[in-house]
């Protein structure tokens, strides 16, 4: 049937997905962005379209991006979504560097104490990167030292931890914006 005819379905946006999308955009060019990946491949078929979309967008809108994940293969996952981002062509062109466009910091097991703990101190849960380079020799992570120096929190989630510890921690004790 689908040979012979076309469906044509209204696509409605939701009022949130509207103020996510508004407040992306409302980010200046250089902003720094958290993306915690909270998900692991069988939640991919769900989130890693939504991440894709969200790197590419933040790439090419020279949002500078710090990846973490609470779940173990959450950075794994972040690193796909990079891959697939450096493959575009308008991307490409912008010749991206690692630790200075984005750095992944990795996975850190503690479920919400390693947010409690980032409100104060990021070196203190990612002494190192996924690369085993020094917090402090990323030109990326100069200056940040709290959610205080994130302009905003991306969070990617298929449980716990997840979106909820996010924004008891990160949103309610912080202040910092997150998605």
């Amino acid at each position: 049937l689908p040979f012979f005819m076309s469906l044509q379905l209204p696509l409605r946006v939701t009022p949130e997905v509207q103020q996510l999308a508004d407040a992306l955009a409302a980010l200046p060019s250089g902003s720094k962005v958290l993306a915690s990946y909270d998900y692991d491949p069988p939640s991919a078929p769900e989130l890693q379209p939504m991440s894709d979309a969200f790197v590419k967008y933040a790439f090419k809108n020279d949002l500078k991006l710090l990846i973490m994940g609470l779940w173990p293969q959450g950075p794994q996952q972040a690193q796909q979504s990079i891959d697939a981002a450096l493959t575009d062509p308008e991307i490409a062109a912008l010749n991206l560097e690692y630790g200075k466009d984005y750095v992944i910091l990795g996975f850190q097991s503690g479920n919400e104490f390693v947010i409690q703990r980032m409100g104060t101190a990021f070196r203190g849960m990612f002494p190192k990167d996924i690369r085993n380079t020094n917090y402090d020799e990323i030109p990326l992570l100069r200056g940040v030292e709290n959610f205080s120096n994130i302009d905003f929190v991306m969070n990617f989630s298929s449980g716990k931890p997840g979106t909820v510890e996010w924004v008891q921690i990160a949103v309610d004790r912080f202040g910092v914006p997150v998605g």
